[in-house]
């Protein structure tokens, strides 16, 4: 069953996790492929599979590994988010990753996988080529603030 978190506005929520990785100080973009969002670069993730899914570190997980072919494994956490679209409340959380296994190939959902330096990734944002002003945002927090380790978070 579904748990069913209710917001300000009392609609239901959505969980989202998104992971950043870095190589050569560039960060992986997935170019959307899905009607909704076609054509829109966005960060690796997705909503969680309640049936797959035990937590947001399994969804990060699986969705990496759908959308570009990579293994990961999630060591800090860069921020929370929480915003409404489409009515739905939606809470996110970006994950910074190693990775650690696969080869890089964009799944049958991605147009086009590509590394980005931050200064393309707002070059990207001002011709309004992302997916949302959180892709932008969620790098940013990550250059300027750095991440967490997970291990001081969960219990």
């Amino acid at each position: 069953m579904k748990p069913v978190f209710l917001g300000l506005t009392g609609r239901c929520t959505t969980e989202v996790a998104v992971c950043v990785m870095e190589k050569d100080r560039r960060f992986p973009l997935v170019k959307e492929g899905n009607p909704k969002c076609r054509g829109k670069y966005g960060l690796p993730g997705g909503e969680r599979d309640y049936k797959r899914d035990k937590n947001l570190e399994d969804t990060v997980i699986r969705e990496t590994s759908e959308e570009t072919g990579l293994e990961i494994l999630p060591t800090d956490i860069i921020c929370l988010k929480s915003t409404i679209c489409d009515g739905r409340n939606i809470i996110g959380i970006a994950y910074y990753a190693k990775i650690v296994g696969g080869k890089e190939a964009p799944g049958p959902e991605i147009l086009e996988l590509g590394w980005f330096s931050l200064e393309q990734i707002e070059e990207m944002f001002l011709k309004g080529e992302l997916r949302g002003e959180y892709v932008l945002d969620v790098i940013k927090h990550y250059v300027e603030k750095g991440k967490i380790p997970i291990k001081e978070l969960v219990l």
